[in-house]
């Protein structure tokens, strides 16, 4: 391991998943920004060489800039899923203590198109917006994933996925439609608490993803 990887990912830590393959995993505290930026740099010395699924679950929508979410991009053979809380960000879309915040994740006012709406039409603008943004020259597919917050299908957040290959979307919407027809997902809090996996939709009759060869 070289020294760069060291500076990445400095501390190994034990983990109660069984070891599989030789992975060692490794943990570091820090915000996403701060952390992101360096990993970024480090895969884009690796040249393409390494496959990374980054998964970023942010509290909330703040620090998650869209300038780094475009550096991890930007590297060869790298995809984003990111959880866009689009609740949170309709609710106070108004304030203009978010204002910068919202900028910084949007890379820009794109957002502001969605003040105008109301407020259940607000979070699929802002989904709608982010994607413009994100086509634009970060990655070519962002495939939107819907969780709903209750039983009254209310919109909590979207599983937004990022990839730059045709094959990569596929296989991740054949995996969601495998789940739910739809791509539309009950939160963990609507099951009973032993159970942790995600409830679905169950729906006939909706089209599937045709997988091209």
């Amino acid at each position: 391991q070289s020294s760069s990887y060291q500076s990445v990912f400095p501390q190994p830590v034990k983990s109660r998943l069984p070891a599989r393959g030789g992975v060692e995993i490794r943990t570091q505290q820090q915000e996403f920004a701060v952390a992101a930026m360096p990993v970024a740099k480090w895969l884009a010395e690796q040249r393409g060489t390494i496959p990374t699924f980054a998964f970023v679950d942010p509290f909330g929508f703040t620090g998650v800039p869209l300038e780094v979410i475009k550096a991890l991009m930007s590297v060869d053979r790298v995809e984003v899923l990111l959880t866009f809380m689009a609740r949170d960000m309709s609710r106070f879309l108004t304030l203009d203590t978010v204002e910068e915040t919202l900028n910084e994740f949007f890379g820009g006012d794109a957002w502001r198109a969605c003040v105008d709406p109301d407020e259940e039409a607000r979070t699929e603008c802002l989904l709608l917006r982010y994607q413009d943004v994100v086509r634009l020259e970060i990655a070519l597919f962002a495939t939107p994933f819907r969780v709903f917050e209750d039983e009254r299908q209310t919109p909590l957040y979207y599983l937004v996925h990022l990839t730059n290959h045709p094959l990569g979307m596929r296989r991740m919407k054949e995996a969601m439609v495998s789940q739910s027809a739809d791509m539309t997902f009950w939160p963990i809090t609507l099951r009973p608490k032993d159970q942790l996996a995600l409830d679905v939709i169950k729906e006939t009759g909706l089209p599937a993803v045709i997988t091209l060869a």
